[in-house]
């Protein structure tokens, strides 16, 4: 595994989404960060646009992310 480096930090004041979780996908994987799409960027910031485009990206390459019980709590609940 090479660790790969966010390219950008969250600064929500100037509309710019971090990438710090396109980051850990792209180690996990062993890509360059340039082939992870920038989920949250490509979103708007849309939670549900967001996870749906992950979920579509780890599938692609034979897995699924599964988040953990209080993560998908608090999903649920910004949703909402």
């Amino acid at each position: 595994m090479k660790p790969a480096d966010q390219e950008f930090l969250h600064l929500p004041e100037i509309g710019q989404h971090g990438d710090c979780q396109r980051a850990v996908i792209a180690s996990l994987l062993d890509l360059p960060i340039a082939e992870v799409p920038h989920f949250l960027q490509l979103a708007n910031g849309d939670p549900v646009k967001y996870w749906e485009g992950l979920q579509r990206f780890v599938a692609s390459r034979g897995f699924a992310w599964l988040p953990a019980a209080e993560s998908l709590h608090a999903l649920v609940n910004s949703a909402t």
